[in-house]
């Protein structure tokens, strides 16, 4: 710290010590907001991963399903051909209505286990090829999450090299103001949205835009005291375009 500092030209590092913290505040939201495009890409990733898997697993329990059809058509077509069989044999009138009754028992029973097969078939080629066009966009989404990894880890890295150095530049500042004014300034910034100082304009204080008595500002001009805007309670400066001769 630089104790031959007068209080207006500390007031000026203060006021660029602002604009290199509100630069500090920008690049760390940047620097915050990188991962978020990766984040959308990796939840896209996920869910398209689980519709894949939940349409491949109903087509195994599906195809599962057809070959225990295909067993039970077998199956019935067999018992089907040896009633048929007897029937022929039949000469009893009762005896052949009550074959003829089973046969055709087993034909819709057949007829019925034809279409299911018939469905499942029909929803495990529907979801053969909704599982085929998940895969080419998972492999899209993949593709684009890597890709955008690769770019966001360079912006990263340039986004906290810029921080560094604005850091380092604060830190340049932070030796010439008093550490007593430093701690006011941190306090308010911390509670204004990252404004501790502000200025003075035409008697108002640009930050909230109250007017100031003429006699405060006569004395905020003066640059003998520090002072705070009573209303937003930032520190109080006048830029040199503004200032006012005093006798």
């Amino acid at each position: 710290m630089s104790a031959a500092l007068s209080l207006k030209e500390q007031l000026d590092q203060l006021v660029m010590l602002q604009e290199i913290d509100l630069k500090i505040g920008q690049v760390q939201a940047q620097l915050g907001a990188v991962p978020s495009g990766l984040k959308d890409l990796d939840a896209k990733l996920i869910s398209l991963q689980k519709q894949f898997a939940t349409r491949s697993a109903r087509v195994l329990e599906l195809e599962k399903s057809t070959g225990q059809l295909d067993a039970a058509i077998q199956i019935n077509e067999d018992r089907l051909a040896r009633t048929q069989q007897k029937t022929d044999a039949i000469a009893n009138n009762r005896e052949l209505q009550a074959a003829t009754k089973e046969v055709d028992q087993l034909k819709k029973m057949n007829e019925s286990l034809i279409q299911q097969k018939t469905s499942a078939n029909q929803e495990i080629e529907s979801l053969r090829a909704e599982t085929q066009k998940l895969e080419a966009e998972v492999e899209s989404v993949r593709t684009q999450r890597d890709s955008l990894q690769q770019s966001l880890q360079s912006q990263g890295e340039q986004i906290a090299q810029n921080l560094k150095e604005l850091e380092n530049d604060r830190a340049k500042y932070l030796k010439s103001v008093e550490k007593s004014t430093l701690l006011r300034y941190d306090r308010v910034r911390q509670s204004r949205g990252g404004v501790g100082v502000a200025p003075l304009i035409g008697g108002r204080c640009r930050a909230c835009n109250i007017m100031f008595p003429p006699q405060m500002a006569v004395e905020i001009t003066k640059g003998k005291e520090l002072h705070s805007c009573p209303n937003c309670q930032r520190l109080i400066y006048v830029p040199q375009a503004a200032e006012t001769p005093t006798t």
